[in-house]
């Protein structure tokens, strides 16, 4: 369940950051997500669709990363023809001209 908690946060800042917007506290987050004008209306429902016990989290977290890089594309961050999350944020980190933050790691374990 830590996981799929951690998954839903990380989902919920992408969200804000490719609407340019500031995460609200934790407790306002997936009320304010919501009203924003990208990803909100598909990625909504199934972020709530994760905390109910229907069975289908793999398919819901698949439908939720293939959204994000379909927008992720839209927006000309990653032109990665990959399925995988993690292959399109290699390919923005790329694009990073900053040395310090291009060399950052991707994720923390």
């Amino acid at each position: 369940m830590i996981a799929l908690t951690k998954f839903v946060e990380h989902v919920q800042a992408i969200i804000f950051l490719l609407n340019r917007r500031y995460r609200p506290y934790y407790k306002w987050t997936q009320r304010a997500l919501e009203a924003l004008p990208v990803l909100s209306r598909e990625t909504a429902p199934l972020i709530r669709r994760l905390t109910s016990p229907d069975g289908k989290r793999a398919q819901t977290i698949e439908t939720i990363c293939a959204h994000i890089i379909q927008e992720l594309k839209r927006q000309g961050l990653s032109d990665s023809g990959s399925d995988f999350l993690l292959d399109h944020a290699r390919c923005i980190q790329a694009g990073i001209e900053d040395k310090t933050l291009r060399s950052a790691q991707l994720f923390q374990e």
